[in-house]
């Protein structure tokens, strides 16, 4: 990739979030869950593991979250989490990489009404996914990089 790719792209990406302890942890297990989605088809079994899941994730909630073992904790799922990453993971449809993504994206307004927007039409944005924004979204922080190679946005 040249600098003039790397700068044009640097303009698209988010600026990246400060987590908190808990919303890293919420995150994590999330992604686990999703990890265990993608590679387990039948639903009873994936509630079987997901209670497995849960229950490691319980047995080291009583810890301090500054300590160094959680740190080394969180490192040690986060590699474990790639190390199992599915080859062809599940998407949402709507999402980049999905089947429906992009496929009916709204008309700007400004092609529907090329002498101005009436009063009465309300603009209202959306995100990537064509949902509305909501405060704190990507969106909301300005344009979004779609990376429909790697099925992912920054």
């Amino acid at each position: 990739m040249n600098e003039a790719f790397r700068k044009a792209a640097a303009q698209y990406r988010s600026v990246p979030e400060v987590l908190t302890h808990s919303q890293e942890v919420c995150r994590l297990y999330r992604n686990g869950l999703r990890l265990l989605f993608s590679w387990i088809g039948n639903r009873q079994v994936f509630n079987d593991e997901a209670e497995v899941l849960r229950a490691r994730f319980d047995e080291n909630k009583h810890l301090n979250p500054n300590s160094g073992k959680v740190k080394f904790l969180l490192q040690d799922a986060k590699k474990e989490i790639a190390d199992m990453a599915h080859p062809d993971p599940y998407i949402a449809p709507y999402m980049p990489g999905g089947s429906m993504f992009m496929r009916n994206p709204a008309i700007p307004l400004e092609f529907c009404y090329p002498d101005g927007i009436p009063e009465g039409i309300h603009k209202e944005p959306l995100n990537i996914d064509m949902s509305p924004v909501r405060p704190g979204e990507k969106a909301a922080a300005g344009n979004v990089l779609v990376n429909s190679a790697g099925k992912s946005m920054s």
